[in-house]
């Protein structure tokens, strides 16, 4: 997919009715930035923070931590219920100009 900002870039497909996409962002930002989005990994919920019903860190080390999560909104005027499952895998690395920060 193509986006209109080159520090976010997307990859979708429809696979037996199911739609699936990859999306990627690099972030540029300081220290203490960088490690409360990285923290929580609700602050980038495509929904609102309320609307996460699951949530499961299925693998993590030093420099990665992929969590699974599902959010769920029922919709006020209609009654349909919309869900996310989504897994997340963030990647990070520490350049040496911000471990002198540190």
């Amino acid at each position: 997919m193509k986006t209109t900002n080159e520090f976010v870039s997307g990859v979708g497909g429809q696979v037996n009715g199911k739609q699936y996409l990859k999306i990627s962002a690099t972030v540029r930002c300081g220290v203490q930035e960088a490690m409360a989005f990285l923290l929580d990994v609700t602050s980038r919920s495509l929904m609102s923070a309320y609307d996460v019903v699951e949530r499961e860190i299925a693998e993590e080390n030093s420099h990665s931590q992929i969590v699974y999560i599902k959010e769920q909104k029922v919709m006020s005027d209609s009654g349909a219920a919309a869900i996310n499952a989504i897994a997340r895998k963030m990647v990070w690395k520490v350049s040496e100009r911000s471990e002198r920060a540190l």
